[in-house]
């Protein structure tokens, strides 16, 4: 399966812990503050180190999922990040490339990737729309930026378990409009490389110097 991402370049940090706020390095106990010194102090021949388990790496239960995302007829699927409150950004893409018309004429899906909102009232909504249009993927975590990660292994996971037979995922944000046509062009005249490979194209390539960014 090939994955094709346009948009902004986001690197996030995954940050590993303990519960108790304390790990372990050849049976030393340590504060996760000295971590780095005791890195630096001490270097075996072979990594012995304590890795503890990320407390999210299990999958997260999916609340709302796609009535029909991928048929075996359907080898692709445009894969749309958006928040919860970015409803009208959806309407406008249900009247674009999401139009049934052109989904059949071309012969793909779309799928639009929610988490959870801390307001219920956006909550009871993402609910009426899922039954109108039955294109989002949601899943029990909180929809923010710093779990832009969870969302990512969300919608992964789903395609792997539902869709064997799609070999090209088009990875979107919600103010994104792709070409279709060119985009299906190439496809047709092998422009487009069908091997397994993650593309990203950066339009800011510049580090963000803000320091209230996230």
């Amino acid at each position: 399966m090939k994955i094709a991402s346009k948009g902004k370049k986001n690197c996030s940090r995954i940050q590993y812990w303990s519960q108790s706020g304390e790990s372990e390095i050849d049976g030393i106990s340590i504060d996760s503050s000295s971590l780095l010194e005791a890195s630096l102090s001490v270097h075996p021949t072979h990594n012995q180190s304590h890795v503890s388990t990320h407390p999210f790496w299990r999958p997260f239960p999916l609340t709302l999922v796609p009535k029909v995302v991928c048929p075996d007829s359907i080898k692709t699927i445009f894969v749309t990040y958006s928040a919860t409150s970015n409803s009208k950004r959806r309407a406008a893409i249900r009247r674009t490339y999401g139009d049934k018309k052109w989904k059949q004429k071309l012969n793909y899906q779309t799928m639009f990737v929610v988490g959870k909102s801390e307001n219920e009232e956006e909550n009871r909504a993402l609910d009426s729309e899922s039954i109108e249009f039955g294109d989002l993927l949601q899943a029990d975590f909180l929809d923010s930026y710093r779990n832009l990660t969870i969302k990512g292994v969300t919608w992964m996971r789903f395609l792997r378990d539902n869709c064997p037979h799609t070999t090209m995922v088009l990875l979107l944000n919600d103010d994104i409009l792709p070409n279709i046509f060119w985009i299906f062009t190439d496809l047709a005249k092998g422009r487009i490389s069908t091997n397994r490979t993650f593309t990203c194209v950066s339009t800011i390539g510049k580090p963000n110097r803000n320091e209230k960014s996230p």
